[in-house]
């Protein structure tokens, strides 16, 4: 029974496990609420979860809204960037692609290579810049340039990402059995989840570096 209520009880550490996810998810889309703080909601989040995988104890409060604080300019004018690309990409396409004509497919053809490129670096700058110290410019080269050289683990991020709203977009009624997942700890698992290839790679680098 003592054993029960040790900390080190494998249901204890999931129990704690699963509670730090549920707060990282409330801090994460309470952060998000004025939508253009999204990008240093999601440095905080990706900085919390990559310690956590290194971390048996970590400040999850106090590291996430120092992380927010701290990268929050950077962030915003990333995400403020990201969103501006992609945005204007996909609206594009979606007027070349009611229209029809080779012109009109070849415009499809670079909103797709545009969209591309920018979600490979878009996978990887948000943690970039809330692990690291470099000037703006630096951390977004470093963005593509580890997207670029990892494209697998890009897929697999997108896929991770994608596969679960492309099912919810498909089948809306699904959010009204499901969609409580994600208000209480599904955007935060997914975080976790896309921080340990964060960490495979991160440590490849440093290691060589």
């Amino acid at each position: 029974m003592a054993n029960t209520f040790h900390a080190d009880n494998p249901l204890n550490r999931f129990l704690y496990k699963f509670g730090t996810m549920i707060l990282i998810n409330i801090y994460f889309l309470l952060c998000c609420l004025p939508v253009i703080t999204i990008g240093a909601s999601f440095t905080a989040a990706n900085t919390v979860c990559y310690k956590m995988h290194e971390e048996p104890d970590v400040k999850v409060t106090s590291t996430f809204f120092k992380t927010f604080g701290k990268n929050f300019i950077d962030s915003t004018l990333v995400w403020i960037i990201l969103a501006g690309i992609m945005s204007f990409a996909v609206f594009t396409f979606i007027k070349n692609a009611q229209t029809g004509g080779t012109a009109a497919v070849v415009i499809c053809a670079v909103c797709v290579i545009v969209v591309i490129i920018a979600m490979s670096g878009a996978s990887f700058i948000f943690m970039i810049i809330g692990r690291y110290d470099n000037p703006i410019q630096t951390q977004i080269a470093n963005a593509y340039k580890i997207g670029i050289s990892h494209l697998s683990w890009c897929i697999i991020i997108w896929l991770m990402w994608g596969v679960p709203i492309a099912v919810f977009a498909s089948f809306p009624v699904l959010l009204q059995y499901l969609g409580w997942i994600w208000l209480i700890v599904g955007v935060a698992l997914l975080i976790y989840a896309t921080t340990g290839i964060y960490r495979k790679i991160f440590r490849k680098i440093e290691t060589k570096e």
